[in-house]
C-alpha cells in the first residue's frame, strides 16, 4: 500500500482549508490577511465574503469552505457592539446552537448591545424577554465582559 494512506485528499483538506480561515479571522494583521481582504472582501468581512470574478485558486478553494466554515462559528460575547442578535450565532444551550426567529417589527441591524442597559455591562432583562421570549433563560445565562472586550468568535 505505501504512503501516509490517505484516500481521498479532497476530504483531507478540508481542515486544512478551515483552519487557514480560522488563522484569518483571529489574525486579521497578518500580511496574507491583509492581500485577500484587499482583493476579495474589501468593503465586507471575511465571513460575508463572495467569491468574486476570476478569483485565484487559493482564494477559490478557501471559499468552498466557508459555508460549512461559518456553520460551526460561534460568537462569544465582549462589549455586544460586533455581533448581530438574528444573524449570528451567539445564543446556546447545552453546547448546540439556538436559532432566533427574528419578528417582523424586530430591527435587522439589532446587535448585542442594545440588549444591554445603555453604558453597562449587564443585559436588561425587560428587553430581552420582551423580543426573545422562550430563549431569555440562555440569553441571561451568558456571561458578560465586565472590562467590556470586543466580541470575539469560537
Amino acid at each position: 500500500m505505501g504512503g501516509l494512506g490517505f484516500r481521498d485528499l479532497h476530504w483531507f483538506n478540508l481542515p486544512l482549508l478551515m483552519k487557514q480561515l480560522w488563522r484569518f479571522l483571529m489574525n486579521p494583521h497578518t500580511l496574507c490577511f491583509k492581500i485577500m481582504k484587499a482583493s476579495y472582501f474589501r468593503r465586507t468581512s471575511l465571513c460575508e465574503a463572495k467569491h468574486g470574478y476570476d478569483p485565484s485558486y487559493i482564494w477559490s478553494s478557501l471559499w468552498s469552505v466557508l459555508g460549512l466554515f461559518k456553520e460551526g462559528l460561534g460568537r462569544s460575547i465582549g462589549d455586544g457592539r460586533d455581533t448581530m442578535v438574528w444573524k449570528d450565532k451567539w445564543v446556546f444551550d447545552n453546547e448546540l446552537y439556538i436559532s432566533l426567529q427574528k419578528p417582523p417589527s424586530a430591527d435587522d441591524g439589532l446587535t448585542i448591545y442594545d440588549l444591554m442597559h445603555e453604558g453597562e455591562q449587564r443585559w436588561n432583562v425587560e428587553k430581552i424577554s420582551g423580543l426573545l421570549g422562550h430563549v431569555t433563560p440562555s440569553v441571561l445565562a451568558i456571561p458578560l465582559s465586565q472590562h467590556a472586550a470586543k466580541d470575539g468568535y469560537f
